[in-house]
């Protein structure tokens, strides 16, 4: 959100709660479109599955 005089502030609409250190920025983008998850076509039939693993390592 931008806040006239302090800038941009990060803030978590859904938590109702400003951003800390606990928060990872994953993407950036002017609105939902432009940071979806995923994106694309799949044709076919059967049952899907999806697996993901993330591991996240602080900078130093």
């Amino acid at each position: 959100a931008y806040a006239p005089g302090c800038g941009w502030i990060e803030f978590d609409p859904t938590n109702n709660q400003l951003a800390d250190t606990r928060y990872i920025t994953l993407a950036w983008g002017a609105d939902f479109a432009d940071v979806v998850p995923l994106r694309g076509v799949i044709l076919g039939g059967g049952s899907q599955s999806m697996q993901v693993r993330v591991t996240v390592v602080p900078v130093e």
